[in-house]
């Protein structure tokens, strides 16, 4: 029954949960590259940096208070933890792809401006 278990839970990582989130990275990473004056890479490393930060801070509460919302008698604050919850996922996906994306921008950019070269159309 273990193995039966752990192999429908490998097949469902690699067939389902994987292309999603390759598909989430690829879009948002899109979506920024789409727009580069909206996303320049410093203030999106920092703001990524400071995001996690953030929910470093404050993840024990929001664990708290998702286990007190699975009590029986409200249904109302089940509801506000799965939207909030929802929430936190987004911006934490977010604060992901920008601290990575502008980590590299930054890296790409000091590398072309230590070794220049003209030839690479990517510089």
């Amino acid at each position: 029954m273990f193995t039966l278990r752990v192999s429908g839970d490998a097949v469902f990582s690699a067939v389902i949960v994987a292309p999603l989130v390759v598909s989430v990275w690829r879009g948002t990473w899109g979506i920024m590259e789409l727009h580069p004056k909206l996303f320049p890479y410093a203030q999106i490393f920092l703001l990524g940096i400071l995001l996690h930060v953030c929910f470093a801070v404050v993840r024990s509460q929001l664990l708290s208070r998702s286990v007190e919302a699975n009590q029986p008698p409200s249904s109302l604050s089940w509801l506000q933890e799965r939207i909030v919850s929802r929430m936190y996922t987004y911006v934490f996906i977010l604060s992901n792809i920008m601290h990575w994306r502008g980590g590299w921008g930054l890296l790409d950019a000091t590398v072309a401006a230590i070794i220049p070269d003209p030839k690479d159309p990517h510089r």
